[in-house]
């Protein structure tokens, strides 16, 4: 099938291919009246008409193209932000290229890698470790938005959700049940979001007069990948810390590995104790029990970071 030309399309629209031209653009010209731009729009859309993106590039500089840097790690977490931020690129009118992010260079080396791309700007995916020394300093040409909630002060534009008033929430839907002895699990490491998530748990316990103490927060090195999570482990950990009527794990793949260490140390979920997670992944619409959890609209942050 012949591709439809922006001649095609100003001839059967019965005007000259400088209008169809300026019609057919993204920002409205003085020149065309709104009742031929439409016209004009309904023709190319009718007609199949796609307009030619190198073309569109030597005349505006931009080429509609945006890079999406995602970490190839086992617990593709990030699938929905991949899916909301295509979405949203495409409504737009832009490509979106996905680039796995290089494990050997790390992630400035990727971003080097990407630099010889004519790319518009890009959208970078936190990995599982990441430095802000790793990042394009805010004043780089190439616009950049991180979707993290690692850092704690991002080098540029970042889209994340608010961890300290999720932590408040799950402190508040605790409380509401009675429940007055919680204990939180963290994943290891350093991240905003274990700092947020804690410190809005705290402050939603202190409005009821509730003081968690350093001492009833467990730090698990429980990884994503591992083959099967040690469940004796944890309930040991578990036992030594009773009583407690409650358990925030700060992410939902934790809650999971406390479910199963609950039942091994001979808990009843909800009965005994409650669980809250924090994520709402996938992991938390398979565990039995059903998991209480603080969903984040991952598809919506992906939507965010697009143009």
């Amino acid at each position: 099938m012949k591709k439809v030309s922006l001649a095609d399309v100003a001839r059967a629209a019965g005007v000259g291919k400088a209008t169809a031209s300026r019609a057919l653009s993204a920002s409205p010209h003085a020149d065309v009246r709104a009742e031929t731009r439409e016209h004009v729009r309904r023709v190319a859309e009718r007609l199949g008409y796609r307009p030619s993106r190198t073309a569109q590039a030597l005349r505006t500089g931009r080429h509609h193209t945006l890079g999406l840097v995602v970490p190839l790690e086992s617990w593709a977490w990030w699938a929905p932000v991949l899916q909301g931020a295509t979405a949203e690129a495409n409504r737009l009118g832009y490509q979106l290229l996905i680039h796995p992010l290089n494990a050997q260079l790390g992630l400035a080396g990727t971003l080097e890698e990407l630099s010889h791309l004519s790319l518009d700007g890009l959208v970078i995916v936190t990995p599982e470790t990441l430095e802000a020394s790793d990042m394009p300093p805010a004043s780089g040409a190439r616009p950049t938005v991180l979707i993290d909630d690692v850092l704690a002060a991002p080098p540029c534009v970042a889209v994340r959700s608010d961890s300290r008033s999720g932590g408040a929430q799950v402190a508040r839907h605790l409380l509401a049940r009675g429940r007055r002895r919680p204990l939180v699990i963290a994943p290891a490491g350093e991240a905003a979001f274990i700092d947020e998530r804690i410190a809005g748990f705290r402050e939603g316990l202190a409005e009821a007069g509730v003081t968690l103490d350093d001492a009833a927060i467990l730090v698990s090195d429980e990884a994503f990948d591992q083959p099967r999570p040690d469940a004796s482990r944890l309930a040991q950990r578990l036992l030594a810390q009773a009583p407690f009527d409650a358990v925030f794990a700060l992410t939902d793949y934790l809650a999971a590995s406390t479910l199963g260490a609950l039942r091994h140390a001979g808990y009843r979920v909800p009965g005994d104790v409650s669980v809250v997670g924090f994520d709402d992944e996938r992991i938390a619409r398979v565990v039995d029990p059903a998991l209480t959890t603080v969903r984040q609209p991952m598809d919506e942050l992906g939507a965010l970071s697009s143009p």
